[in-house]
């Protein structure tokens, strides 16, 4: 399970890998791979010493989308307004990699923007703790 807020933070002092992979579980290739799915490899190749650079505390030597994608590969994810501080094209890339790479997860999302949410099979509207609305994935054309 990931918690993914809007300013996400990384272990300074650390490696990405350590940060990605701290009991060290995890093969470099299956790091890859999963780095792969969340559209980051390229970012990650372009690293000086690749997945082990350095990362700085709280992890400023990524964008908020940066660090956010490092968290998707979880089976459950809950997003805290996920797009609120990122530009538009990682905006597109965390939406793409929401719809195609983590389609089988678990997403709960806190959002305001109704394109952060417009893919997702259950939007549920809240307003002072209680439920306004509930739609489903198969009502939304109706």
């Amino acid at each position: 399970m990931a918690v993914i807020s809007q300013m996400p933070v990384l272990f300074g002092g650390r490696t990405l890998k350590e940060n990605l992979d701290p009991f060290n579980e995890f093969d470099p290739a299956s790091i890859r791979i999963a780095l792969s799915s969340v559209q980051i490899i390229d970012t990650i190749d372009k690293l000086p010493y690749v997945l082990d650079s350095p990362v700085v505390e709280g992890g400023y030597n990524f964008s908020v989308g940066q660090r956010q994608l490092l968290y998707l590969e979880s089976k459950i994810l809950v997003l805290d307004e996920p797009t609120t501080n990122i530009d538009s094209g990682t905006d597109m890339l965390l939406q793409q990699t929401l719809k195609e790479q983590i389609s089988e997860a678990t997403i709960i999302t806190v959002a305001h923007r109704l394109d952060t949410i417009i893919d997702y099979d259950r939007i549920i509207a809240l307003n002072d703790g209680k439920v306004l609305e509930v739609v489903l994935q198969e009502n939304y054309s109706q």
